[in-house]
């Protein structure tokens, strides 16, 4: 890694965002009466997480997970 090219930019360079993103995606996943799994349902906790990891990005993912969900599938000829 380029640290002090890192540094000069603003980037982080140490791991606090990345253990600050689990511990906010654990709070939200895990928090009392909430249940992911079971029911019927199939993996709920891994669709949940991906969720908020969109909904987290900043560079328009969740916009257009949303925006592609809206349109009706269309089947095309293979």
């Amino acid at each position: 890694m380029d640290y002090p090219r890192f540094r000069t930019e603003g980037w982080p360079i140490g791991s606090g965002i990345a253990e600050g993103a689990v511990k906010q995606f654990g709070m939200r996943l895990k928090g009392t009466e909430k249940f992911w799994n079971g029911f019927g349902f199939g993996l709920g906790a891994e669709e949940m997480l991906a969720l908020c990891a969109l909904h987290r990005s900043e560079d328009g993912r969740w916009r257009s997970y949303w925006d592609q969900r809206a349109r009706p599938y269309v089947k095309t000829k293979s």
